[in-house]
């Protein structure tokens, strides 16, 4: 088996004010043993439908078109606050990990489980 690479690609996370597309940078590995598919690392905090390893199959990167090939089982949790979330963040992600889940990504105003 050979090894993974692991990249960054584009996925649509929504439209701005204007009506232009506004696109959410995921880490991906891309699966050696199947070409043109790859496996979500961490969940996203603004592209919906997808979770931490769930497998996609690319069709256009470069315009961050992709096909659902498989769930992983895994749900994303979002949370977004115009204060400060990190009280929030310590006890649910500690009630997270207990369950097998992480923090896969936070920022001040929002984190992603």
């Amino acid at each position: 088996m050979q090894n993974s690479e692991k990249t960054e690609l584009p996925f649509l996370a929504g439209v701005n004010g204007t009506g232009e597309p506004v696109f959410e940078s995921l880490e991906v590995e891309l699966l050696p043993d199947s070409p043109r598919h790859a496996r979500i690392m961490k969940s996203p905090l603004l592209t919906r439908n997808i979770a931490a390893g769930d497998t996609i199959k690319l069709i256009n990167p470069d315009t961050a078109e992709y096909e659902l090939v498989s769930r992983s089982g895994n749900l994303c949790v979002r949370v977004f606050a115009k204060d400060d979330l990190s009280k929030l963040e310590q006890t649910l992600t500690s009630e997270i990990e207990k369950l097998g889940g992480s923090l896969d990504r936070q920022t001040e105003r929002a984190f992603g489980l």
